[in-house]
């Protein structure tokens, strides 16, 4: 089958990389433009790209794919778009392109969580499981007709990272046996109640900043939901600390919330939450690696 895959991230190349591995012809992968890294010195491309040039497949980048793209991909002639963490609201004429429609990858069990952060979200949240919905795209955001749909547990050692490396794996197995079922006919289609929707918000730096008079549940989901990116953090005497990595511990609770417990080299860092306390793993000053907490107090008290 003709397959034009729009994506970019580590998240999307599993997908890609599955139905390239099943036989199908991948006509095209459109993804956003290069940007230069963090310290602008050099241009990066996204791992989707890295791929299709490996393989020599066309590849396409639109600063606004809604500004003639549809002209331009519709020479390509595909049956069948798959999105996967593309990152661009699509046209009318994009969603229209082929015979056999659009698909997505979303990182959710829809209608839960639908929107542009879905594995952040589950984690803040203290959810126990979330799952990977393969979907029609509609131009209501990720509210289209569910295909097929599955479980994955969250694990409480689990972060963004390593839900979003399970979710992509299941993701690429399920998108295979989707275009299977869309080219063989047999697919069995069905509509989101919109009553049990969920939106997830667009997650921005400083949503990062920890605020200590959260449950100490709270605050360790924070951390584990924002690693590694954007990242939690405290503000430390006009420093920001990124946490990379904390545990749930007991504390007395006639402490205030926000104090300092422990905080030496022999026995690491703990804060007082509004209840219980977190115990700081690893965490990370300005310009500097990530170190476990004994060893950065070794350098520096906190």
């Amino acid at each position: 089958m003709k397959i034009l895959f729009l994506g970019g991230n580590e998240f999307s190349l599993e997908s890609l990389k599955a139905l390239f591995e099943a036989g199908h012809e991948i006509v095209g992968v459109v993804c956003q433009e290069d940007k230069p890294n963090l310290r602008g010195n050099k241009i990066e491309i996204c791992p989707v790209k890295a791929f299709a040039q490996k393989e020599g497949i066309r590849v396409f980048q639109f600063k606004k794919i809604k500004d003639g793209g549809a002209e331009v991909l519709k020479e390509l002639k595909p049956e069948l778009l798959v999105v996967v963490s593309y990152g661009q609201i699509l046209p009318q004429e994009i969603i229209n392109l082929a015979p056999l429609g659009i698909i997505n990858v979303h990182a959710s069990l829809l209608p839960k969580y639908r929107g542009c952060s879905p594995i952040i979200s589950a984690i803040l949240n203290g959810e126990k499981k979330t799952g990977v919905t393969i979907m029609r795209i509609v131009k209501e955001v990720d509210a289209g007709d569910m295909l097929l749909q599955s479980e994955v547990e969250i694990l409480d050692s689990d972060n963004a990272k390593t839900l979003g490396e399970k979710l992509s794996k299941v993701g690429a197995e399920l998108l295979v046996k989707a275009a299977w079922q869309i080219e063989s006919g047999t697919t069995v289609e069905t509509p989101q109640d919109p009553k049990l929707a969920t939106f997830t918000k667009m997650i921005r730096k400083e949503d990062g900043l920890l605020d200590f008079s959260k449950s100490a549940f709270e605050v360790n989901n924070k951390i584990r939901a924002f690693n590694p990116n954007p990242g939690a953090f405290v503000l430390r005497d006009g420093e920001k600390i990124k946490i990379h990595q904390a545990k749930v511990v007991c504390a007395n609770e006639e402490i205030a919330a926000g104090e300092i417990v422990l905080c030496s080299p022999k026995s690491g860092l703990v804060i007082k939450c509004g209840k219980d306390a977190i115990e700081i793993l690893k965490l990370q000053a300005p310009g500097g690696k990530v170190l476990d907490a004994k060893s950065f107090l070794n350098g520096r008290k906190f």
